[in-house]
């Protein structure tokens, strides 16, 4: 399915810094970026060169500065699991998109090694968590200001959510159904999670060269695709009317 093109206006919800935009902006009419952070939201406008391209720091639970119908095409590419409760996230996007437009959502899936997720670890050991960043990465300025009472998220996570969660395609497809019709899907990478693991235990002793090399496993892990369990789900809906 051929989603992005001249005469479609993109809404990326869940930007960061703004990567997939930069990469799909000669395909597309219009682009907006869309994140809670304020400071990717400002890297994305420093690193923006195109006119049709543009990024604003807003909240979906809340409401997007948006018409009803504003858009083409969404996507929230590793965003859903960051959230929490999903539906109202789900709700304003469908608002926002028009009429038999399409939702792409990408989100990691219950793959073989989601036992191994370090995103997990400050959810159920958060003793430890806070143990790494304060006495082994000696970071505890960054843990504060990202994970302390006082930081605006958990981390990458909504200060609702409870864990990086994982979803199948049934799962996603039951949770999006007020609002969306699944039509197809796709899994991608397999051993993502053990490689990140991997690298948290031994890439400290192996500084760079540890970075490069799990850095291009993770490459080469993300090429794997399969119509089967992976790492992570591709879906594209399409919206209800």
């Amino acid at each position: 399915m051929y989603l992005f093109a001249k005469d479609r206006s993109v809404l990326d919800y869940g930007c960061g810094s703004g990567s997939l935009l930069r990469e799909i902006a000669d395909r597309i009419g219009e682009g907006i970026g869309v994140d809670l952070d304020e400071r990717l939201v400002l890297e994305g406008r420093q690193r923006n060169t195109f006119s049709h391209i543009r990024f604003v720091q807003a909240d979906a639970k809340r409401k997007l500065p948006f018409d009803d119908g504003s858009f083409d095409v969404i996507t929230a590419m590793g965003v859903l699991e960051h959230v929490g409760p999903e539906a109202p996230v789900l709700q304003e996007l469908h608002r926002v998109l028009r009429p038999d437009g399409h939702l792409v959502i990408e989100v990691p899936s219950k793959g073989p090694f989601r036992i191994f997720d370090v995103g997990n670890i400050k959810y159920r050991l958060p003793r430890l968590h806070r143990w790494f960043y304060y006495y082994v990465a000696r970071r505890p300025n960054y843990y504060e200001e990202n994970f302390g009472p006082q930081a605006p998220m958990f981390g990458q996570f909504s200060r609702d959510a409870n864990q990086h969660k994982h979803y199948s395609t049934d799962e996603l497809s039951e949770l999006a159904a007020p609002w969306f019709r699944m039509e197809q899907h796709i899994y991608h990478g397999v051993f993502y999670e053990l490689i990140q693991f991997a690298e948290i235990i031994v890439n400290r002793p192996l500084g760079k060269v540890g970075s490069k090399l799990f850095g291009w496993l993770a490459r080469q892990d993300d090429k794997l695709v399969s119509p089967h369990r992976g790492a992570n789900v591709v879906a594209i809906f399409q919206r209800r009317n």
